[in-house]
């Protein structure tokens, strides 16, 4: 009531300054009062009948806000119980991901003083395993909005190289040619989401690569980070919809290892980052991904 009073005190205020004035005419110059008590009573019928309708407009309007804060309230609420549950799934894979590392590096600490000649292969698959169990965690990280990112200035090849000594066995037993020369270009960004974004994509080239090249090369005058293979290509269909969550096309068909995440994480870390990614490839000719750096002055 107080809040109404105050929305339309001044209007009140001025008609019974109005009707006062009115009233101090009529007494000075000794008028007829009637014909100040009929307008006098009418502006006040009207005054009342106008506050009486602006009353009503304003409880309804005082209800929608106090739904509308009700809303924002439970909203609020729900957000903080989902914020919680994806922090809680995230620490427990996180959790997961550590103690599965344990038996991951006990094992391959054996392969290395084993003679096995197939330990070769099942450090490869090692290396897959810790692959999709990285991959998990760094899909809640990437795809968590709150998640805080770090910039900084890094040479690429700090970035790459420990990518390439991970994947060395894999390269070594599917007979496929690294060309690569140390990539000492600085760029911004988060190492560690772009380290993702790469291995990604140098996963699939080597998934797809059988007995084959992958070049990984730095185009200055673009500011590019290119990495071709000449595996089995892409079918002109499929080209558009790689980036999809879920979508493997015609090549993930013929590969049971393909869930169709790993590019899709490529397209969310990519606009993240505020690096541009795009692909250029033909089928049977092999696929060229480039990602693009922000350029910075020097």
């Amino acid at each position: 009531m107080k809040a109404f009073i105050n929305k339309y005190k001044s209007l009140i205020l001025f008609v019974l300054f109005i009707l006062a004035l009115f009233a101090l005419v009529f007494y000075l110059f000794r008028l007829n009062w009637t014909y100040y008590m009929i307008p006098s009573l009418l502006i006040v019928l009207v005054l009342i009948l106008y506050l009486g309708r602006q009353w009503f407009y304003f409880q309804t309007e005082v209800s929608y806000q106090q739904k509308y804060q009700a809303l924002l309230q439970s909203s609020q609420v729900e957000k903080n119980i989902q914020l919680n549950r994806e922090k809680d799934l995230e620490d427990y894979f996180l959790l997961w991901v550590h103690q599965i590392k344990t038996p991951i590096a006990a094992t391959k600490m054996l392969l290395e003083e084993s003679e096995d000649p197939s330990k070769g292969l099942l450090n490869q698959e090692l290396v897959k395993i810790e692959s999709y169990s990285n991959l998990a965690l760094n899909y809640l990280k990437v795809t968590n909005p709150n998640r805080d990112m770090i910039f900084n200035r890094i040479p690429l090849n700090e970035i790459i190289q420990p990518l390439l000594k991970r994947y060395r066995h894999q390269f070594i037993n599917q007979d496929i040619t690294l060309h690569y020369q140390p990539i000492h270009q600085e760029v911004l960004t988060e190492a560690n989401l772009c380290q993702i974004m790469i291995e990604q994509i140098l996963s699939n080239a080597l998934k797809y690569s059988p007995k084959g090249n992958i070049w990984i090369k730095w185009r200055q005058t673009s500011y590019e980070l290119v990495i071709e293979d000449d595996g089995r290509g892409i079918h002109p269909q499929d080209l558009p919809k790689i980036f999809d969550k879920g979508y493997s096309g015609h090549n993930g068909l013929l590969n049971e290892q393909s869930s169709g995440i790993g590019l899709y994480m490529v397209r969310l870390i990519s606009k993240r980052l505020n690096q541009a990614v795009s692909v250029q490839s033909k089928k049977g000719e092999g696929s060229r991904f480039i990602i693009q750096f922000n350029l910075e002055s020097s």
